[in-house]
């Protein structure tokens, strides 16, 4: 995974931006997401915010294109990345778990860092927000045997033949 860090906290206090691009191959727990995307390519940014209670804040924005296969039929699925995230940063684990859920609002609060990975919030993000089961819309009907795939598996010999032979009268 690439190795992009960045100082949230900065970013906040700065009012800064930082942005860059990640392909799906940099992103590696999206391929072990039940749609296996495994191209593609996403654009993220991040802007620091003021937050809220004396809290950085930051809003990340995430577009792109991610390919991986149809749950149903198995075939190339494309699925447009459009994502807008508001979040509040804390110092610590305990600070984090001290803040009321009824006081984070729409804001999504995760302990900050100075070496803040933006790979793992991407991704992290992108796996909160694709399809659980990703599918196409309408999927092509399954491809029925032909007739001659249908001799084939007719002529060939049933496994279990050689059972009935140990049958005891």
């Amino acid at each position: 995974m690439s190795a992009v860090q960045i100082d949230v906290f900065r970013l906040s206090k700065e009012r800064g931006t930082a942005s860059g691009k990640f392909t799906a191959a940099e992103l590696p727990l999206l391929a072990g997401h039940d749609g296996q995307f495994t191209e593609g390519q996403v654009e993220w940014s991040a802007t620091g915010t003021e937050g809220r209670k004396h809290l950085a804040g930051a809003i990340l924005r995430i577009e792109g294109k991610l390919i991986g296969s149809c749950c149903r039929c198995g075939d190339p699925l494309t699925v447009d990345v459009h994502l807008k995230t508001s979040f509040l940063f804390t110092k610590t684990d305990s600070e984090a778990d001290s803040m009321p859920i009824s006081e984070d609002g729409e804001d999504e609060v995760v302990v900050g860092s100075s070496h803040f990975d933006v790979a793992n919030w991407v991704q992290e993000e992108l796996l909160l927000k694709l399809p659980l089961y990703p599918a196409h819309d309408v999927c092509k009907a399954p491809e029925l045997p032909t007739d001659e795939e249908e001799e084939l598996e007719d002529a060939r010999p049933n496994p279990f033949a050689v059972l009935s032979s140990l049958k005891k009268h």
